[in-house]
């Protein structure tokens, strides 16, 4: 899972402009106790309740993440919404 461990904290640090300083820090505290799931979800989720506009290949990393991750699309689908 080191590979997921990795992918997930550069996805974070990808997508901290679009989140709080406590979002980055619970996602953080999740990853570090190999909570990969809920991290993705909790980044996932608050860039989307944020409205924060991201990009497409920020959304190529989530769904790339996802696959990996044996995610639904429904996990992260939602924020091509957010793409700007």
């Amino acid at each position: 899972m080191k590979n997921i461990d990795e992918q997930i904290r550069n996805l974070l640090a990808s997508a901290t402009c679009g989140l709080s300083d406590f979002d980055v820090k619970n996602a953080s505290e999740f990853i570090d106790h190999n909570e990969f799931g809920v991290a993705f979800e909790l980044i996932c989720d608050q860039l989307y309740e944020n409205e924060s506009q991201i990009s497409s290949e920020l959304i190529a990393d989530i769904s790339r993440i996802a696959k990996l991750m044996q995610l639904e699309d429904n996990s992260w689908s939602f924020l091509k919404e957010n793409v700007g």
